[in-house]
Order: C-alpha cells, then structure tokens, then sequence
C-alpha cells in the first residue's frame, strides 16, 4: 500500500478561534490532542506578550464550550472543550486519522488529516461544506516524516521563533528558557529530531 493521502484544512472552531481573532497577534497550539465520547482534549501553549496570554486565556476558560482548564505556567494550560460531533463523525469517526497537533492564529483552526482514498476523503470535506466553511490548502501523498508530540512541540516552536532562520532569530539557550529546558538539552533534541526527519527523507527516495 502507497502513503496514504494528506489534506492540511483551515476552517472556524468557536471554541479554539473566536478568542485569537479578538487578541491580536495572539496565536494558541494545542499539542496531543484526545477525544472521548463528548470532549476533546490536549495541552496548549499561548504564544503573545504576558497581557496578550492572559486575555486570551480569560475568554478560553469563560469560553461556554471549554469544560475545563488547567493552567501550568505562563504559556501552557490543558483544555478540555466539547467535541465538536460533525467534524468528528464525518471524518476521525469514519477511519480517517487526524494530527494530533493544530495550530490556531487569527481565527482559523489548520490542521492535518489523513486517509488512503484522496476521493473518499474529498468526498467527506465536501459533506463537511455543507455546514460550515472549510478551506483545503494543500493535499497530496503523504510520507511519514510525524514526529512525536514533545519532539513536534519543540521543532515547531524552533521554526516559529526564528530557530532555523539566517541569521539565526532567537537560540537554544532562549528557546531552553521558554520550555523550562537548559540549553544543551534543547541543542541535542533538536540534532536527534533532525536527524531523524533526514533519515526518513533519504528512505524513502
């Protein structure tokens, strides 16, 4: 069996995306996401000035989906809000996979979902259209490169700060403080994480 298929979507969550379009520049990741039968669930990190992350996690909590709220520190809370049943049912229900990891700025929910049947899966986005707005930004086969969510967290807050970026915008010792990690932690990490995204690439071609 050939990889399977990979569509990255973008659409509106009330729950996740109406507080990020009411704090600007605010930008919420929501990592190791879980579901039971009426809830979704999974850690999250706030990305903004220290006003910026309180607002936001103010109209979170407050949020009439939210169930529950955890918060760790200044940056990192769990969350626990209503499953919202059409997205679930129509794709996570019926065998499709769904990264785990979703990130929300500006408004719109993106993530990633998965399944061997490009028609199938086009089929149910289309069903999905039909009550709410959804966006396809990308699709096409999709080789295994997923990382785990410790290793996911950190490469993608790497990328975002500026980690990869020449010159470099912010270094490990920073990226170390922000994750409550020393440096040399940080700097092995991310070795082993790219060592492991090049081994994968070199597999497959």
């Amino acid at each position: 069996m050939g990889y399977p298929y990979a569509v990255k979507v973008a659409f509106h969550h009330d729950c996740w995306t109406n507080p990020t379009e009411r704090v600007p520049d605010a930008r919420l990741d929501v990592f190791g996401i879980g579901y039971d039968e009426s809830s979704a669930f999974g850690m999250a990190r706030m990305a903004g000035d220290e006003e910026q992350r309180k607002k936001l996690y103010g109209m979170i909590k407050r949020h009439p989906y939210t169930l529950e709220t955890r918060r760790k520190n200044g940056h990192y809370f769990f969350i626990r809000v209503k499953k919202d049943t059409s997205f679930y049912a129509e794709l996570v229900g019926k065998s499709y996979l769904a990264d785990n990891n979703i990130s929300i700025h500006e408004g719109l929910e993106t993530e990633r979902l998965f399944g061997f049947s490009k028609k199938a899966l086009m089929n149910s986005l289309g069903r999905i259209r039909e009550e709410r707005e959804i966006k396809v930004l990308s699709m096409g086969e999709f080789a295994d490169f997923s990382l785990a969510p410790k290793e996911q967290e950190l490469l993608d807050l790497a990328m975002r700060e500026g980690y990869y970026e020449i010159p470099r915008k912010i270094y490990a010792e920073e990226l170390g403080g922000m994750l409550g990690l020393k440096k040399s932690i940080v700097s092995d990490r991310l070795r082993k994480i790219e060592k492991s995204l090049i081994e994968k690439y070199y597999s497959r071609n």
